[in-house]
């Protein structure tokens, strides 16, 4: 065989390979269950992220004395097939999280909100930042005098900052509910 047959059936097999390893990729299937021993979880929302892959936020409560109160923010990030990269949780001891709601930041990282209370007392809006590995950056609470809940977070077009919506409830009955959306900025959090 000459050299340049050689490279051709060289770069025939190369471009067989990467077309081969496309459509294997493109046409997964899956089904996957997430535990965080010893937590119990429910899948509250799932975003596309810029990779390809997903990210999965959920509430979960740890299986103890105070059964529902000592909950936490659960993150779980996939490839494309649904293969785990990473998972990670993050709330007190003691306190009632959850994560409702997740959008990807422009360097990569997760803004991820939720619901946060103590012994059923009060509620508050959690705004959370994971780097897109996982590694807790920062949590801010925003809240009513009594309950305030979380139901999304969006990204500004073509702004640093992100806006937050929910509602609040200054009464302890539900009769003085409104809805509430905060604007908030891209590295710590602060109203904008």
């Amino acid at each position: 065989m000459n050299g340049t047959l050689k490279i051709m059936i060289r770069t025939l097999f190369i471009l067989l390979l990467s077309v081969y390893a496309y459509f294997v990729n493109a046409q997964c299937t899956f089904e996957r269950y997430y535990t965080f021993y010893p937590i119990t979880s429910a899948i509250f929302k799932t975003i596309k992220t810029s990779d390809g892959g997903f990210l999965t936020v959920m509430g979960g409560g740890f299986d103890s004395i105070f059964p529902g109160q000592d909950m936490d923010m659960l993150l779980v990030k996939n490839d494309s097939c649904g293969n785990t990269l990473w998972k990670t949780h993050y709330g007190y001891s003691g306190e009632g999280n959850d994560a409702i709601d997740a959008v990807e930041a422009a360097n990569g990282d997760y803004l991820v909100t939720g619901n946060a209370g103590w012994q059923q007392a009060t509620a508050n809006i959690r705004v959370a930042r994971f780097t897109k590995n996982g590694q807790f950056v920062w949590a801010k609470l925003y809240s009513g005098l009594i309950d305030s809940r979380v139901y999304s977070i969006i990204k500004r077009k073509n702004k640093n900052s992100y806006v937050v919506g929910g509602f609040m409830d200054d009464s302890h009955n539900g009769t003085d509910m409104k809805g509430y959306i905060i604007e908030i900025n891209d590295n710590d959090c602060r109203f904008v």
